[in-house]
């Protein structure tokens, strides 16, 4: 600065002119549907002195954060509202940047899309991958199912799907939705499931015992089988059992037999499972005596 001075009071004038770089020539970029867009680019001096200037865009959905700038790196920060465009729509316009004596033109071009479907093992562009996602993460699938981001994901299908989907949506939110969803849009089967029924006979109890029933699953997906005794000197393992407890389409459950909860003679009970209109028995018969003994 001294030397500055100095050489005005010797009517020496400074008329060193920054040398100017931009961050870039263009801009292309995209933006998800229904979101603003952010942007910026930079006008930088490289000789240590400061560029001043202003900046304007012919596009009237454009707003320039910084319109004037007076530094030796400027950053121009722009933002676009959201204008409800529609996918592959594009808006396209210019920047004009102007300072000494220097005129440049940056013309930028944003294209909007459909924010992609993620999931945490990646990105679920058709239904066939929903549905192969929720083989593996039921739970997760459910989340999915029920979000904004999916209900983006299904207004670009069929009429009749999104029919199928807006009618298991519209209801209370339950994990069976999503399984019979699939279903109805023929992605899986239909979850059953079956049981050997039988009838197990006691006698000559001492002790209380423990036996198991296999139960076996048709497919993936959503399953809750309500478990039942019809008397207390019988109990089962789970009143519910959910996907969650199979390993593969099996899984075995304990029932007990409580020799205290007997009574003299013989005890009968009745093991019931349903589930969606299936419906399976096993029935129970107790006794202290020994078999033959009357």
């Amino acid at each position: 600065m001294r030397k500055r001075i100095y050489r005005i009071s010797e009517d020496k004038f400074d008329d060193v002119k920054p040398n100017i770089e931009f961050s870039t020539t263009s801009i292309v970029d995209t933006c998800f549907i229904g979101e603003p867009y952010e942007g910026s680019f930079i006008v930088k001096s490289t000789n240590n002195i400061n560029a001043r200037g202003m900046v304007y865009c012919d596009c009237p959905y454009v707003s320039v954060k910084t319109p004037l700038f007076d530094s030796q790196i400027s950053t121009i920060s722009f933002s676009i509202p959201d204008l409800h465009m529609l996918a592959d729509e594009k808006i396209a316009g210019k920047f004009t940047v102007i300072l000494y004596g220097l005129e440049q033109e940056i013309p930028f071009e944003i294209t909007y899309s459909k924010r992609p479907l993620l999931s945490s093992t990646g990105e679920i562009a058709t239904l066939q991958d929903f549905a192969d996602f929720a083989q593996s993460r039921f739970s997760e699938a459910v989340a999915i199912f029920y979000s904004k981001q999916f209900e983006d994901f299904m207004s670009t299908q069929d009429k009749d799907t999104r029919l199928l989907y807006r009618g298991f949506k519209g209801t209370s939110i339950m994990a069976s939705n999503v399984d019979e969803f699939l279903v109805a849009c023929g992605y899986k089967a239909s979850m059953t499931f079956d049981v050997k029924e039988r009838h197990d006979e006691y006698y000559a109890v001492t002790e209380n015992i423990r036996s198991e029933i296999e139960i076996i699953r048709s497919s993936w997906g959503y399953i809750d089988i309500e478990v039942k005794s019809d008397n207390d000197f019988v109990s089962v393992e789970k009143e519910h059992i959910t996907s969650d407890y199979f390993l593969g389409s099996v899984f075995n459950m304990n029932y007990y037999v409580h020799k205290e909860k007997m009574h003299a003679g013989k005890n009968y009970a009745k093991i019931t499972l349903d589930f969606r209109g299936i419906h399976k028995e096993i029935t129970i018969m107790a006794t202290a005596t020994p078999e033959g003994v009357v």
